[in-house]
């Protein structure tokens, strides 16, 4: 067994936390609820507020500054200037950042199949390869304008059927 006291916190209903995960996604957590509450702070008050190991917490902020969250003025290993969170000032409420983040990223995922669709519709179209332009040019309106029903409909309008081809 080992000599370490039960880890405290929240536990996660996915998966069981280890001591390492727990350690760095609190660890983080708590960086950026820090940096959240006070909009900018130096590394020395980040390291001395929630007592971390110093590589620990030096180690998260460079991984922060890589995200639009966190950014430093000035030279980077300066460790007197300020880390900010976004454009530096304390924000009220508590953010969920990583559900923020997740949510940025499915709506990405979204706006490039979009995008992927409008190419190979402007492509079918020129191409000539589309019974009906008139739900071609519908379906890059829809794809567009972000409205993936109308998308699908007029997809399936556009293209030739393979009883045309016969």
């Amino acid at each position: 067994m080992s000599d370490l006291p039960p880890s405290s916190g929240r536990a996660s209903a996915k998966q069981p936390r280890t001591r390492k995960r727990e350690g760095l996604e609190d660890s983080t957590r708590k960086i950026l609820e820090l940096l959240m509450q006070n909009g900018e702070m130096t590394f020395k008050d980040i390291h001395d507020t929630l007592d971390l190991d110093y590589r620990r917490a030096y180690d998260i902020l460079n991984v922060l500054l890589t995200t639009p969250l966190v950014q430093k003025q000035g030279k980077k290993r300066d460790n007197k200037l300020p880390y900010m969170f976004g454009d530096g000032k304390p924000v009220p409420v508590s953010v969920d950042v990583f559900s923020l983040l997740s949510d940025l990223e499915e709506q990405q995922r979204a706006i490039m199949i979009l995008t992927m669709r409008i190419r190979k519709l402007q492509e079918l179209k020129e191409s000539g390869a589309l019974v009906n332009k008139e739900a071609a040019t519908a379906a890059i309106i829809a794809a567009e304008s972000g409205q993936a029903e109308e998308i699908d409909e007029a997809w399936g309008l556009a293209l030739k059927s393979d009883d045309a081809q016969s």
